[in-house]
């Protein structure tokens, strides 16, 4: 992995961890279907800012999945459904 993809890795890591309360529930939803089949995911959700490093990534957290997604608020309302479909399709399923 090269400086700049570990050094984008290790601040997204820390924006997870950061939110780690809010992936807390996760652990709770796993204890509560521990004898049926299941699978548990979240997804942490950012406005996109002017930063040049921002979370696009998506990480097993004690086996959980967990998807880290931005989406440019700064752009018309078209845009903002596409960001937001496209996330749906993939995630949802829809």
């Amino acid at each position: 992995m090269g400086q700049g993809k570990k050094e984008e890795a290790e601040e997204v890591k820390k924006q997870v961890t950061a939110n780690s309360e809010r992936l807390a529930g996760l652990e709770a939803k796993e204890t509560e279907l521990a004898d049926k089949p299941h699978e548990v995911s979240g997804m942490l959700l950012y406005a996109k800012t002017d930063e040049d490093i921002y979370p696009e990534n998506e990480y097993r957290m004690s086996g959980n999945k967990i998807a880290v997604r931005t989406l440019n608020l700064d752009s018309d309302f078209a845009m903002i459904k596409e960001q937001l479909n496209s996330i749906a399709k993939k995630y949802l399923l829809v």
